[in-house]
C-alpha cells in the first residue's frame, strides 16, 4: 500500500468512525 493510498484509507476510516459516533449520539 502506497503512502497516499494509506492516507486515503485512514481518512475514510476516520470519517466512518466519526459518522458512526454521530449516529449513536442522535
Amino acid at each position: 500500500v502506497q503512502a497516499e493510498e494509506r492516507q486515503f484509507l485512514i481518512e475514510q476510516h476516520l470519517q466512518k468512525v466519526e459518522f458512526a459516533s454521530l449516529e449513536e449520539l442522535s
